[in-house]
């Protein structure tokens, strides 16, 4: 399933709808937030979906983690979730 959501590009709708989060701290918009890098996170968990993504696409998921990192710095406790989420992406690209 993991393999499938990469190739049909799920990856790339995954990322667009992150962006849709401009900063704050409503508690609906950071609940999307973390529930799009929970499912990314375990998308590219497993090997057989990780190798699909071309390199590029990595790199994007990478700078989208940082960016929206950046983003929740500062803002409330509640947060801490989403921080633990991208952290566990930029795990997986130690491969780099």
């Amino acid at each position: 399933m993991a393999k499938k959501f990469v190739e049909r590009g799920g990856v790339h709708i995954m990322l667009l709808a992150n962006e849709e989060y401009t900063g704050g701290s409503n508690i609906m918009k950071l609940e999307a937030v973390e529930s799009i890098w929970a499912a990314l996170t375990n998308v590219i968990s497993k090997k057989t979906a990780f190798n699909v993504i071309k390199k590029d696409k990595r790199l994007n998921m990478l700078d989208d983690a940082l960016a929206t990192l950046r983003l929740l710095n500062g803002e409330s406790n509640a947060t801490w979730r989403v921080r633990h989420a991208k952290l566990s992406i930029m795990i997986f690209f130690r491969i780099f």
